[in-house]
């Protein structure tokens, strides 16, 4: 069976519609760093076990530890959360992760949350458009623009990868040792 061909485009396209989501969201975390959400974040994760609670419920309800992650890193970055806070919710989202699995293995379902995209896509960008004289609701509409381009440049890395990845054999790395096969982790999780 011959090896599909890598769309190199479709997956550079993917790439920058993530980092493009990723600038908006912080954008529009910026916007909405008001006293009164900043209060909200302080309480829901001021103490260690609060924070790991709301990591694991959040990433049990998105089922994607990893926007969970860069959600955390947008609050981090855009001056919301402290280091200490965002340290629990990240360990609270592993564990998300996990009870994800178990919900996963014994119920035998998945929401693809890919397809969640396009509504907070269409919500944000016509927020961001049309409510230009409403700061707040602009900054919501750019969070959820943000968000949605997130899902959709993962969702076309994601399919680009799964057909090529089907087809690559690790196993030609073996005579190279251990090293080889971590070498070739890190740049496939990179």
């Amino acid at each position: 069976m011959p090896t599909p061909d890598f769309e190199f485009w479709k997956f550079a396209a993917g790439l920058g519609i993530f980092l493009f989501g990723m600038h908006q969201l912080e954008a529009g975390l910026k916007g909405l760093t008001g006293r009164s959400f900043q209060r909200l974040l302080q309480r829901a994760t001021n103490k260690p076990w609060k924070g790991i609670s709301v990591g694991t419920i959040v990433t049990a309800i998105l089922q994607s530890s990893s926007l969970v992650n860069l959600l955390v890193l947008a609050f981090l970055g855009g001056g919301v959360m402290s280091l200490k806070n965002s340290l629990s919710v990240v360990l609270g989202a592993n564990l998300g992760t996990t009870f994800t699995a178990w919900i996963v293995a014994t119920l035998g379902f998945k929401v693809n949350v890919a397809d969640l995209a396009f509504p907070w896509l269409t919500i944000g960008i016509l927020s961001a458009l049309f409510l230009t004289k409403r700061p707040l609701l602009k900054s919501i509409g750019g969070f959820l623009m943000g968000f949605g381009l997130i899902f959709l440049g993962l969702d076309y890395m994601k399919v680009t990868m799964e057909d090529y990845a089907a087809y690559l054999d690790i196993s030609s790395l073996e005579g190279f040792g251990l090293w080889a096969f971590l070498l070739a982790g890190l740049i496939v999780t990179a």
